[in-house]
């Protein structure tokens, strides 16, 4: 990694923290729902400059409304009523562990099992790995850059 990237990655995790922080002040003056609502509504200009994904307009919208403003809302409307802030950043961070076993729930494990689950890291990982532990030549390697990675400009 270099000095940038690992700056940037600093950076992210600096306005991660104080994001919650923010928002807790931000709720003493204003209604949770009309929060959620400005902080959207401040990104939305930024959104022109985002290639759209190549799904459908309703499972777009049935996104966004679950999982930006519907999770939104119910969290900063439990800031509102008390919930610390700390204690907020865990519980949506956690979103990640009830998205993997609600999706093993509901689609009966397929999403882990599927063949191209986590098909960029396995690659990166046999680039970095095959020729050490093939006896081949490790002069000859290709780069230890996945597809994923690779797209993000990473390197």
């Amino acid at each position: 990694m270099t000095p940038r990237h690992i700056a940037l990655a600093l950076l992210v995790v600096l306005i991660w923290g104080l994001n919650f922080i923010v928002i807790h002040e931000g709720l003493a003056g204003m209604p949770p729902l009309l929060f959620v609502a400005i902080r959207f509504a401040c990104i939305l200009p930024i959104m022109a400059f985002v290639p759209r994904p190549q799904v459908a307009w309703r499972d777009l919208a049935l996104v966004g409304l679950l999982m930006s403003a519907g999770q939104f809302g119910f969290l900063y409307s439990a800031m509102a009523a008390g919930l610390a802030s700390g204690l907020a950043s865990l519980i949506l961070q956690a979103q990640a562990l009830f998205t993997v076993v609600i999706a093993a729930a509901v689609l009966g494990g397929a999403a882990a099992t599927h063949p191209t689950h986590g098909h960029g890291h396995r690659r990166g990982w046999a680039r970095r790995r095959g020729p050490r532990t093939l006896g081949g030549d490790t002069a000859r390697r290709r780069p230890a850059v996945s597809r994923g990675s690779a797209e993000l400009g990473c390197r």
